[in-house]
């Protein structure tokens, strides 16, 4: 498993980069490094207490991906930092928030950014529970070189990230790329986006800290998001199973 981490801190003096004192390099275009077990987990976790104690606003940008899919590192390194451009230049609010087209268009449009072709709304053919087939539409085909790659996206909208919760639904997606007949990909996925939505800035204060302390906690085979703590609506999680994996 291979992570990519970048933390940037807005103080007094201006906006400025920590690497806290865990000896590893971590800047803004977020530098990659290899970890061990849960280090850059450990390192968000110490992130929120500096954050907690001090009350300084910051921006965590995270990727994570398995080997088998480490092609796609530089996409979602991309879609990060467009994800954060977007919470920025169209934030979420009560009157509008983000849907699952926009959130597969941003990604389809960062494949493209990396070299990797993507077209969403594929026509396919669809083997229901019944044994019949169906005509249906797949969210995201990616094809970069050799490598095809056919992913079922689902989004969830709520307060709170509960790990079972979204895991449930990664196994729905990947049901459903695992559903699409013919050999359209040799790697099939699904992927799920978490959208934080609270009611007031206290239900916001009160769990924005554990959304990010509870997706360590989520079995997933890539993971990346942008949070950044100015913001009422801090961003969205992507999160990935292989199909095979479930």
């Amino acid at each position: 498993m291979r992570r990519y981490v970048s933390v940037s801190i807005k103080e007094s003096g201006g906006p400025k980069t920590i690497a806290s004192n865990m000896k590893m390099t971590i800047n803004q275009k977020c530098m990659p490094f290899v970890t061990g077990m849960n280090r850059a987990e450990f390192f968000i976790k110490e992130h929120h207490k500096i954050y907690r104690k001090e009350r300084m606003m910051s921006i965590i940008k995270y990727v994570e991906t398995t080997n088998r899919l480490r092609f796609l590192e530089p996409t979602l390194q991309t879609r990060v930092n467009r994800l954060e451009k977007l919470c920025r230049s169209c934030p979420q609010s009560t009157e509008r928030y983000y849907f699952e087209p926009a959130l597969v268009a941003l990604l389809a449009g960062s494949a493209w950014s990396n070299d990797i072709q993507a077209i969403t709304e594929v026509k396919v053919k669809r083997l229901n529970g019944d044994g019949n087939m169906n005509d249906g539409r797949l969210d995201l085909l990616m094809i970069s070189g050799g490598q095809q790659v056919a992913l079922e996206a689902k989004i969830v909208w709520d307060w709170v990230l509960i790990p079972e919760h979204m895991e449930d639904m990664l196994k729905t997606a990947c049901a459903e790329a695992a559903s699409i007949q013919g050999d359209i990909a040799e790697i099939r996925m699904g992927i799920v986006f978490f959208v934080p939505w609270w009611n007031d800035e206290k239900q916001r204060g009160d769990l924005s800290d554990s959304v990010i302390q509870n997706l360590s906690k989520v079995t997933a085979d890539l993971k990346a998001y942008c949070w950044n703590h100015e913001l009422s609506y801090p961003g969205a999680i992507l999160l990935g199973k292989l199909a095979g994996n479930i």
